[in-house]
């Protein structure tokens, strides 16, 4: 029983490290949506500057606009981070049963 488990353990992790969350393709489609969103927004601004308001809109979509860019760019690392730690504790706590059905 426990071979056929170490196998079956070996199997998930192999298919769960081939997953990919963002593709270079995805990425590469959300880099060129938030480049197009960027340039839209920069005609805005300038189109519109001499309103006061449109000013304190920069201030807010500077910083919301790099988040979008630190997002697409780090966004799945930090998921693939946290997918595997929890995947590594659920494979354990699944070997550990396994072996304390055993006894």
């Amino acid at each position: 029983m426990e071979d056929s488990f170490k196998e079956t353990h070996k199997e998930e992790r192999t298919a769960y490290e081939d997953q990919v969350i963002l593709s270079p393709a995805f990425k590469r489609k959300k880099i060129i949506l938030w480049f197009i969103r960027t340039v839209i927004a920069a005609i805005l601004f300038i189109i519109f500057w001499e309103y006061t308001w449109v000013r304190w809109a920069l201030v807010f979509y500077i910083p919301l606009n790099l988040f979008g860019l630190y997002t697409i760019y780090k966004f799945d690392k930090t998921v693939n981070t946290q997918m595997n730690q929890v995947v590594t504790k659920i494979l354990d706590m699944e070997a550990e049963l396994a072996a304390y059905e055993e006894e």
